[in-house]
């Protein structure tokens, strides 16, 4: 071979070399078989898992932040001067049951007009009230300087309704000061739940008290929703549900209640699919 002449053609094969040997037709069977059974089993494994994970992560995240246990007391007479009151002043008390009734947003809410009919007064709506005062109270005062409304029979109305609402205040005070009256042996609960999680839920309207391996039922009279990252006030309350099969322990708990015993236990509340605890003690003293 000339010089400058290159080489085009292949090397040839080394002596003693032979040809790696081509897979046989069972063999590519077999791998194809291996990596589809493989796929088969990872990948509902991947589903089931992301599922999960997502699930996860959109589920709601509760906790209770806080947990305000209480006593149900016997209600406390009012003197029948209040009937008076309201007989002669009608447009006051309807402006009265109205601002009340606007502060009773859910069913779970105590009924703090009811006390205008029955004089039986409830001390746990002694604030809801007094605002609601405060707010005819203001409404009264803004007619009775307003000069478009400057009349001597306006005038008139408005200083009976600014009297009349000053009597029904005194005598809500002199009724908050009395002690409470006997205990019924119901109690409640109001529980402040806290929804970290990145969807929304709902705290059930059933709770569970259990103290010294005795279970009693709680309700709240309906669902309240969760929004994501937000806080609701929920109130429980042994009164008015009874639960088959719990009858011993409804009975012991009243007893204890009534005796100024003090009482220990954990209230669990259903929020969506999750359930979250927390420590109550109802108090011997009133």
């Amino acid at each position: 071979m000339s010089a400058g002449t290159s080489v085009t053609a292949g090397a040839a094969a080394a002596p003693g070399a032979s040809a790696a040997p081509q897979p046989t037709m069972k063999q590519e069977w077999f791998k194809a078989f291996i990596t589809s059974g493989v796929a088969l089993v990872l990948t509902p494994l991947t589903v089931s898992l992301t599922f999960f994970f997502t699930t996860a992560l959109q589920s709601p995240k509760p906790s209770i932040e806080e947990s305000s246990p209480g006593i149900l007391y016997d209600q406390i007479p009012m003197s029948a001067d209040l009937a008076r009151v309201f007989k002669t002043n009608p447009t006051t008390a309807a402006h009265l049951r109205d601002a009340i009734g606007v502060t009773q947003t859910t069913d779970q809410d105590t009924d703090c007009v009811e006390w205008m009919q029955t004089l039986q007064w409830r001390k746990d709506c002694s604030q809801r009230v007094h605002s609601a005062l405060a707010e005819i109270r203001g409404q009264a005062q803004a007619a009775r300087d307003n000069p478009f409304t400057r009349s001597p029979d306006i005038t008139q109305g408005i200083t009976s309704d600014l009297k009349a609402i000053e009597l029904i205040e005194k005598m809500i005070n002199a009724v908050d000061e009395k002690p409470y009256t006997s205990r019924t042996g119901y109690v409640q609960v109001q529980v402040g739940v806290y929804n970290s999680g990145a969807s929304d839920g709902v705290v059930k309207n059933l709770s569970r008290f259990e103290f010294d391996g005795q279970k009693v039922t709680l309700g709240s009279g309906s669902w309240t929703p969760l929004k994501s990252h937000a806080f609701s006030e929920v109130t429980f309350s042994t009164w008015n549900i009874s639960v088959s099969g719990e009858e011993a322990a409804e009975q012991e708990l009243q007893r204890r209640i009534k005796n100024h015993q003090e009482v220990r236990g954990k209230l669990e509340v259903d929020v969506s699919d999750k359930t979250v605890v927390t420590d109550v003690t109802f108090s011997a003293k009133d």
